[in-house]
């Protein structure tokens, strides 16, 4: 309850009165105070929500603690049976709300079904889609091949990712990343480790549990690795665009965190923000002025760049390097922590 002292009555400066704000907590929706139940009390409603409050001012002239008492009971029980009411009206609404819910989806299945039926009466080929989601394939092997040892050294060859399961490996990111891309109102708020770990579910579906995450591998921790036995045969660093600065640090992070075996990576950017050619060129131009670029392979995707790195310290180690951009564009400026990042 909250005083707030004396007011005057009808603007007679003689006649006083004493009134008082109670302040009464509510558990609830605070918009179910707007909605107008089917049966209304002739008297009105004059209480002010503030958080979980309800205030109700009371003035009382020849202020008594029973006035005040008998005031604020009578005001209280309109709410009461306002609210009862709305009760009332919600419960029959409520008790047929699954009954209508699944009319809906019935309703829905039937026109999906009729469409389709016409389809096929159609008789005419249906053509696939090119911006489609790349399907997939289900636990595939990974194949791993020795490559050529060093001259007449006896240092047993090392395995090497093959080509194919390489571009294996960036079609389930590249899928993963259009479904990003198609529903930006759901990715963009994530930042770099929630975005990893929608990943992380793709490949290792792929992959047989091989993918994981903040793995400790060179000198930190690697967003995405996967490794086929005791060998590392992908990594992939993560990052959102922030400005070139973002991409720098990432390509650093990535190439420090390769260890020397690792021969396979690929520099994931998601961009929020509208002009993601001119984000790419951007990217593409620091990764041609990294002082361990030695050359750039040609590609075929759009959002895509593929480069031919030195392992950090060895130029005679050579390394493979992919860009993959995608546009997931970002219309609220808010990101999520997971909790346990917090």
């Amino acid at each position: 309850m909250e005083e707030r002292g004396e007011v005057e009555l009808a603007g007679n400066p003689r006649l006083k009165a004493l009134r008082v704000v109670y302040a009464i907590p509510f558990s609830g929706r605070p918009g179910f105070f707007d909605v107008q139940p089917t049966t209304v009390a002739v008297v009105g409603h004059d209480g002010i929500l503030s958080g979980s409050e309800l205030r109700i001012a009371v003035t009382v002239r020849d202020p008594t603690e029973a006035a005040f008492k008998a005031e604020i009971e009578t005001k209280l029980r309109l709410y009461q049976t306002a609210l009862g009411q709305l009760r009332d009206d919600f419960a029959p609404y409520n008790a047929g709300l699954r009954a209508a819910i699944l009319v809906r989806i019935n309703e829905r299945r039937a026109a999906l079904e009729r469409n389709r039926g016409v389809l096929q009466r159609l008789g005419v080929p249906i053509r696939r889609r090119e911006d489609a989601v790349i399907p997939i394939r289900v636990t595939p092997a990974l194949r791993v091949r020795s490559a050529p040892s060093r001259g007449d050294s006896g240092l047993a060859p090392e395995p090497e990712l093959l080509e194919a399961s390489y571009d294996d490996i960036l079609a389930g990111i590249r899928s993963m990343g259009i479904v990003m891309e198609r529903v930006p109102a759901t990715f963009a708020p994530l930042l770099e480790e929630g975005l990893r770990d929608f990943l992380l579910v793709v490949l290792n579906l792929s992959y047989h549990g091989d993918a994981t995450g903040e793995t400790f591998n060179g000198s930190g921790k690697t967003d995405i690795l996967i490794r086929a036995g005791e060998r590392n045969v992908f990594v992939a660093e993560c990052k959102v665009w922030h400005d070139e600065g973002s991409v720098i640090e990432g390509l650093v992070q990535l190439l420090d965190n390769l260890g020397w075996r690792d021969t396979k990576a690929a520099f994931l950017l998601f961009v929020h923000n509208r002009n993601v050619s001119a984000v790419l060129t951007k990217a593409h131009r620091l990764f041609e002025s990294s002082e361990h670029w030695r050359g750039t392979i040609d590609s075929d995707k759009e959002l895509e760049r593929r480069y031919r790195f030195v392992w950090p310290g060895d130029p005679e180690r050579f390394l493979t390097v992919t860009l993959m951009v995608f546009a997931v564009p970002d219309t609220e400026g808010k990101r999520v922590r997971r909790d346990s990042d917090s």
